[in-house]
Protein backbone atom coordinates (compact mmCIF):
# COMPACT_ATOMS: atom_id res chain seq x y z
CA UNK A 1 0.00 0.00 0.00
CA UNK A 2 1.21 3.46 -1.22
CA UNK A 3 0.73 5.90 1.92
CA UNK A 4 1.07 8.92 -0.47
CA UNK A 5 -1.92 7.46 -2.31
CA UNK A 6 -3.73 6.56 0.72
CA UNK A 7 -3.40 9.78 2.00
CA UNK A 8 -4.87 11.41 -1.04
CA UNK A 9 -8.02 9.09 -1.40
CA UNK A 10 -8.75 9.95 2.37
CA UNK A 11 -8.49 14.03 1.55
CA UNK A 12 -10.60 12.94 -1.27
CA UNK A 13 -13.33 11.28 0.85
CA UNK A 14 -13.11 13.88 3.45
CA UNK A 15 -13.73 16.82 0.95
CA UNK A 16 -16.75 14.72 -0.88
CA UNK A 17 -18.68 13.93 2.86
CA UNK A 18 -17.83 17.60 3.18
CA UNK A 19 -19.72 18.31 0.01
CA UNK A 20 -22.36 15.80 0.46
CA UNK A 21 -23.70 16.96 3.64
CA UNK A 22 -23.69 20.87 3.00
CA UNK A 23 -25.34 19.85 0.31
CA UNK A 24 -27.96 18.21 2.59
CA UNK A 25 -28.17 21.12 4.88
CA UNK A 26 -29.05 23.19 2.32
CA UNK A 27 -31.50 21.36 0.30
CA UNK A 28 -33.78 21.42 3.64
CA UNK A 29 -33.33 25.46 3.08
CA UNK A 30 -34.42 25.48 -0.40
CA UNK A 31 -37.28 23.01 0.31
CA UNK A 32 -38.68 25.63 2.79
CA UNK A 33 -38.18 28.67 0.51
CA UNK A 34 -40.22 26.56 -2.02
CA UNK A 35 -43.10 26.21 0.70
CA UNK A 36 -43.22 29.31 2.12
CA UNK A 37 -42.85 30.84 -2.17
CA UNK A 38 -45.37 28.27 -4.02
CA UNK A 39 -47.95 31.47 -4.37
CA UNK A 40 -44.97 32.89 -7.14
CA UNK A 41 -44.31 30.61 -10.13
CA UNK A 42 -41.18 32.34 -10.92
CA UNK A 43 -39.83 31.85 -7.84
CA UNK A 44 -41.25 28.15 -7.63
CA UNK A 45 -39.66 27.43 -11.39
CA UNK A 46 -36.31 29.00 -10.19
CA UNK A 47 -36.12 26.61 -6.74
CA UNK A 48 -36.88 23.72 -8.60
CA UNK A 49 -33.85 24.44 -10.95
CA UNK A 50 -31.83 25.32 -7.90
CA UNK A 51 -33.02 21.94 -6.37
CA UNK A 52 -32.60 19.97 -9.01
CA UNK A 53 -29.16 21.43 -9.99
CA UNK A 54 -28.01 20.98 -6.34
CA UNK A 55 -29.18 16.79 -6.25
CA UNK A 56 -27.49 16.14 -9.48
CA UNK A 57 -24.82 18.55 -9.94
CA UNK A 58 -23.22 18.39 -6.50
CA UNK A 59 -24.72 16.00 -3.97
CA UNK A 60 -25.45 12.46 -5.95
CA UNK A 61 -21.38 13.24 -7.28
CA UNK A 62 -20.37 14.15 -3.77
CA UNK A 63 -21.46 10.72 -2.56
CA UNK A 64 -20.71 8.53 -4.90
CA UNK A 65 -17.30 9.56 -4.58
CA UNK A 66 -17.72 9.07 -1.00
CA UNK A 67 -18.52 6.01 -0.81
CA UNK A 68 -15.65 5.13 -3.44
CA UNK A 69 -13.18 6.72 -1.07
CA UNK A 70 -14.58 4.90 1.82
CA UNK A 71 -14.55 1.84 -0.05
CA UNK A 72 -11.15 2.54 -1.50
CA UNK A 73 -9.30 3.17 1.81
CA UNK A 74 -11.55 0.07 3.33
CA UNK A 75 -9.75 -1.74 0.55
CA UNK A 76 -6.33 -0.63 0.99
CA UNK A 77 -6.50 -0.74 4.71
CA UNK A 78 -8.87 -3.65 5.99
CA UNK A 79 -7.69 -3.38 9.47
CA UNK A 80 -9.71 -0.26 9.73
CA UNK A 81 -13.13 -2.82 9.81
CA UNK A 82 -11.54 -4.29 13.80
CA UNK A 83 -11.68 -0.74 14.71
CA UNK A 84 -15.05 0.15 16.73
CA UNK A 85 -15.48 3.65 15.50
CA UNK A 86 -15.46 2.18 12.31
CA UNK A 87 -18.18 0.16 13.17
CA UNK A 88 -20.18 2.97 14.84
CA UNK A 89 -19.12 5.50 11.42
CA UNK A 90 -20.68 2.53 9.02
CA UNK A 91 -23.77 1.96 11.45
CA UNK A 92 -24.89 5.54 12.22
CA UNK A 93 -23.60 8.18 10.06
CA UNK A 94 -23.75 5.99 6.32
CA UNK A 95 -27.51 4.88 6.47
CA UNK A 96 -28.37 8.46 8.02
CA UNK A 97 -26.71 9.92 4.97
CA UNK A 98 -27.97 7.43 2.75
CA UNK A 99 -31.21 8.44 4.24
CA UNK A 100 -31.15 12.05 3.76
CA UNK A 101 -30.25 12.05 0.02
CA UNK A 102 -33.23 9.30 -0.52
CA UNK A 103 -35.90 11.01 1.50
CA UNK A 104 -35.34 14.28 -0.73
CA UNK A 105 -36.91 13.37 -3.54
CA UNK A 106 -39.69 15.19 -6.05
CA UNK A 107 -41.86 13.30 -4.44
CA UNK A 108 -41.06 14.28 -0.75
CA UNK A 109 -40.58 18.15 -2.53
CA UNK A 110 -44.88 17.80 -3.47
CA UNK A 111 -45.67 16.55 -0.73
CA UNK A 112 -44.59 19.67 1.64
CA UNK A 113 -47.18 22.25 1.31
CA UNK A 114 -49.94 19.02 2.39
CA UNK A 115 -47.69 18.46 6.10
CA UNK A 116 -46.99 22.07 6.54
CA UNK A 117 -50.52 22.70 6.80
CA UNK A 118 -51.63 19.03 9.21
CA UNK A 119 -49.42 19.43 12.12
CA UNK A 120 -50.41 15.37 12.70
CA UNK A 121 -48.84 14.88 9.74
CA UNK A 122 -45.68 17.12 11.55
CA UNK A 123 -45.02 15.16 14.25
CA UNK A 124 -45.47 12.20 12.02
CA UNK A 125 -43.27 13.15 9.65
CA UNK A 126 -40.62 14.29 12.63
CA UNK A 127 -40.75 11.16 14.38
CA UNK A 128 -40.23 9.01 11.02
CA UNK A 129 -36.89 10.98 10.15
CA UNK A 130 -35.73 10.87 14.32
CA UNK A 131 -36.04 7.53 13.98
CA UNK A 132 -34.33 7.20 10.77
CA UNK A 133 -31.38 8.76 11.83
CA UNK A 134 -31.51 8.09 15.36
CA UNK A 135 -33.19 5.00 16.00
CA UNK A 136 -36.20 4.14 18.07
CA UNK A 137 -37.60 7.20 19.74
CA UNK A 138 -39.25 6.80 22.83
Amino acid sequence: MNGTSYLWIKALHVIAVIAWYAGLFYIFRLYVYHVQKRSEPTVTATLEVMERRLLRAIMTPAMVVALGAGTAMLVMNPSLLKMPWMHAKLGVRHPQGLYGGQALTPRALRELPEIREKPDVQRGVARKIGEALFGELT
